[in-house]
């Protein structure tokens, strides 16, 4: 089976896009060795090409273009260059997730791949594809896509289908209940992540609230991550460094265990936010981008994250005043932890099967 994946980041889009694609390639490619996988990413500021191909995966790179067809002009020219001589001119599957790439793309690419799928969280355009995959949570998800997708095409909906790295699934193996048992005489180890390139800034507005918290909490612990597509990164390791009991990690593949060993988190919406509900990590939501409204306010009506709201109306005041809450209210910081495991699916690891499953042939979507 031969796999190619079309998708991107930037410093304004982040590495959200990337690194799902990833957690599915991964599984994929565990599942099922033999298997070939392509990445087609554009190369603009930001992206996280250097990064895929560290992980072991095969990346083809593109120049930067704005509209559908020259994209897939551009894609057809890598898959057919790089597809296997066996192939019969065609791709097994053609994985999509860019919120740029509509049915228009999908159709120009049809006699490239067998089938298509879309990865997506709008649903605000038409789809020519095969399976279809939204893991936010959202209102009527069941509804959503029924006018925008073919008959025929498979739909996984919500964040029992999340896409997730494997080693967040060792990292739930191993997790213990170690956020409302902890002592008061340990560190209280608080987690700042707000997606590789952080394009709103939130990170240095949670470090203005960092220090004045921790004026009154003499036993907190910051662990502060970037991506390498961040441009103020130099800028907040700095900050960092003058700031106690404070570290500053920079692209890193143990964002799990950093999740798994915190009691708490400031971080945006976005695939991060599943991650840490996963883990049983609570966390504060700064809301950075649009497609992140809907299921930020889901998921804190459920009561699994608090919501800070849209980041032009968040203060550092703000934070500041939620972050103190949540470190001094050890039951609310539990419930969080519960509510937020038990909105992803207990079934999560077989519904992710699922979907490597119907890739692989083994369910017809």
């Amino acid at each position: 089976m031969q796999m190619a994946i079309r998708t991107d980041a930037s410093v304004n889009i982040g590495s959200g896009h990337v690194m799902r694609c990833a957690a599915l390639a991964q599984d994929v490619l565990r599942k099922m060795p033999e298997a070939r996988v392509l990445f087609i990413c554009q190369r603009v500021p930001g992206h996280m090409m250097d990064w895929l191909e560290s992980q072991g995966f095969e990346v083809a790179s593109m120049p930067a273009v704005s509209d559908p067809l020259s994209d897939a002009v551009h894609t057809a020219r890598l898959m057919q260059e790089r597809r296997r001589p066996d192939s019969f001119n065609q791709w097994d599957w053609l994985v999509v997730d860019h919120y740029q790439l509509d049915i228009v793309w999908e159709l120009e690419m049809r006699k490239f791949t067998k089938k298509i799928m879309v990865i997506d969280d709008l649903a605000n355009r038409k789809h020519d594809c095969d399976l279809l995959l939204d893991q936010n949570l959202h209102q009527n998800a069941d509804h959503r896509y029924q006018a925008l997708v073919p008959e025929h095409c498979m739909q996984l909906l919500g964040p029992g289908f999340v896409l997730l790295r494997k080693e967040f699934f060792e990292a739930r193996k191993e997790l213990k209940l170690h956020d409302v048992t902890r002592s008061d005489s340990d560190a209280f180890r608080l987690l700042v992540f707000y997606g590789g390139s952080d394009p709103t800034g939130e990170t240095m507005k949670a470090l203005d609230a960092v220090e004045k918290v921790a004026q009154d909490q003499p036993r907190l612990h910051v662990q502060v991550v970037t991506g390498t597509s961040n441009p103020a990164r130099g800028t907040i390791e700095t900050r960092c460094k003058l700031m106690l009991n404070t570290s500053y990690i920079c692209q890193t593949n143990q964002l799990a265990r950093f999740m798994a060993s915190s009691h708490l988190a400031l971080g945006a919406g976005g695939v991060a936010m599943w991650e840490r509900c996963y883990l049983g990590l609570p966390s504060l939501i700064t809301v950075t981008a649009d497609n992140q409204v809907e299921s930020v306010q889901a998921a804190a009506k459920q009561g699994g994250i608090h919501s800070l709201g849209w980041h032009a109306s968040v203060t550092s005041e703000d934070v500041t005043a939620s972050l103190h809450r949540l470190m001094t209210d050890r039951e609310l910081r539990e419930d969080m932890r519960n509510k937020g495991m038990d909105m992803m699916d207990s079934n999560h690891v077989r519904t992710q099967n699922k979907v490597t499953e119907i890739l692989s042939g083994g369910l017809e979507p």
